[in-house]
């Protein structure tokens, strides 16, 4: 829903293509905790904001490598979302 988001959020020195390999971590991460909350019934509404968060809480980190895995382990814990895909 809000894949424009990250590069919105995500601005800083290191130049377009860490943007890309981060927005290509968080489009994969929000596949992945969509396709888990719909196996879960979960509200996909709750699930996309969740994730529009961690994204934001995690824009200005220094090392940006692991924010797509930062934002999935945060979003699963917040909404105690298991892991139903691979």
């Amino acid at each position: 829903m809000a894949e424009h988001t990250l590069l919105t959020v995500i601005r800083g020195g290191d130049g377009p293509d860490q943007d890309t390999m981060v927005a290509a971590q968080v489009r994969d991460v929000r596949g992945s905790l969509l396709r888990d909350g719909a196996a879960a019934g979960a509200d996909l509404a709750v699930i996309d904001a969740a994730i529009d968060r961690a994204v934001a809480a995690y824009a200005h980190c220094p090392v940006r490598s692991f924010v797509g895995v930062l934002v999935e382990r945060s979003v699963r814990e917040q909404l105690a979302l298991r892991r139903r895909s691979l």
